[in-house]
């Protein structure tokens, strides 16, 4: 049986949230990834709220797209199908890039979305194959919640 927990808070007002389609997309990755519990925790931010959150966490001037961190406790850590995450997206971010590439705004928040829930559950893009692999992912579970190639259309 499947426990997924999702919180939203929305911390910014470019754009229009919709609970419930972030939670069927959180729902929808978790699901393909045969995660069968986990609590995750959204909150989506403006550029300075993220620029300050980038700057106590990873050391690192500005803005980015998605900050993703691991709650887990020792306890669950071993649990392969349990996860417990907060992912941080960037709505400024989202309208910004979505703009410059003609896409939609919210199509890109739920790229970034994907992109830190993989993050939590392993992936990686800081070598190239990697990067290749994740972000084929992204783009598959994208189309499959009806987004489309998200990422693939910056390139």
């Amino acid at each position: 049986m499947k426990n997924i927990q999702t919180d939203i808070t929305n911390k910014q007002n470019t754009l229009e949230i919709h609970d419930k389609i972030i939670q069927h997309t959180v729902a929808h990755v978790l699901n393909a990834e045969s995660v069968n519990h986990a609590n995750v925790s959204i909150v989506v931010v403006d550029d300075n709220l993220m620029a300050e959150l980038n700057q106590r966490f990873h050391q690192a001037n500005g803005t980015t797209d998605v900050l993703s961190f691991d709650l887990a406790d020792s306890d669950t850590q071993d649990d392969n199908d349990a996860l417990d995450c907060e992912i941080i997206i960037n709505a400024d971010r989202a309208k910004q890039v979505a703009n410059d590439a003609n896409g939609q705004p919210l199509a890109e928040l739920h790229l970034y979305l994907v992109h830190g829930l993989l993050h939590q559950l392993g992936y990686d893009d800081q070598h190239e194959n990697d990067a290749q692999r994740m972000h084929l992912r992204e783009d598959q579970l994208l189309n499959q919640l009806g987004f489309g190639d998200v990422f693939t259309k910056h390139q």
